[in-house]
């Protein structure tokens, strides 16, 4: 058995939706998650699904946890996603390990990424903008943990804010 690993991951997803997290525009993110469904997302899952004979354990960083993106903008018709979701974990078997990390520790690993984002805003928003981010970690945290606590599914918390070597043990252990 190996091991596959896709890293397309909540950065690619708070890409597409990079002004979103500054500014709130719903229908701009309701329109992301209707896409969603023909999207990466569920494309590399189905992948997976033809191949799950093959014995490799893959790892998909953020997969449901999308979601807690739409939450955390404000979107309440998330439920198709839901059940989409949820139906391929089942076939897939799944276990969910969630990295809990502090927000503050999120913050730093992700605060030069935002710096960059702001040459898409004028100077005098840049302050705002960066506050603005923050608040959206500051609201996303109880949204992941939320859709964590709701998975059907084994799962394990691993502390995201021990050494990189610690985090890797305790996630080999996990699977």
């Amino acid at each position: 058995p190996g091991t596959f690993y896709t890293a397309d991951s909540e950065t690619a997803f708070e890409d597409q939706v990079r002004a979103l997290a500054a500014e709130t525009n719903t229908a701009q993110l309701l329109m992301q998650m209707e896409e969603l469904k023909s999207s990466p997302y569920f494309a590399r899952m189905d992948l997976v699904l033809s191949r799950v004979q093959n014995h490799l354990i893959y790892i998909d960083e953020c997969n449901v946890f999308t979601i807690a993106h739409a939450v955390a903008h404000g979107l309440t018709q998330i439920e198709k996603y839901w059940q989409e979701y949820i139906v391929r974990l089942k076939k897939l078997k799944a276990k969910i390990i969630f990295l809990d990390v502090p927000l503050e520790t999120s913050w730093e690993r992700r605060k030069k990424k935002y710096e960059q984002r702001l040459v898409y805003f004028p100077k005098r928003r840049h302050k705002t903008i960066m506050k603005a981010y923050y608040d959206y970690l500051k609201e996303l945290r109880p949204q992941l943990l939320d859709i964590y606590h709701r998975l059907p599914f084994p799962k394990e918390i691993v502390d995201g804010d021990l050494p990189e070597k610690t985090v890797i043990q305790a996630v080999s252990r996990a699977l």
